[in-house]
């Protein structure tokens, strides 16, 4: 699932949310364990955040042509 709301765009995948802002680094949340998006994951899992980055910009190109 992707999602634009203004210069933010997020991804979600499973139990995984991406959240991209514009001049903001990079944020994963694991929606099971944290809900209320206030431990940064993106850290802890590069692999995981690559591939949502990478889904979510092959996305943007697709749509925003």
């Amino acid at each position: 699932l992707f999602w634009q709301h203004g210069k933010e765009y997020a991804v979600r995948s499973g139990k995984w949310k991406l959240l991209l802002a514009e001049n903001e680094k990079i944020k994963l949340f694991d929606l099971e364990k944290d809900i209320e998006e206030q431990h940064d994951l993106a850290e802890k899992h590069p692999d995981i955040k690559q591939e949502l980055l990478d889904a979510l910009e092959s996305w943007k190109n697709e749509v925003f042509k």
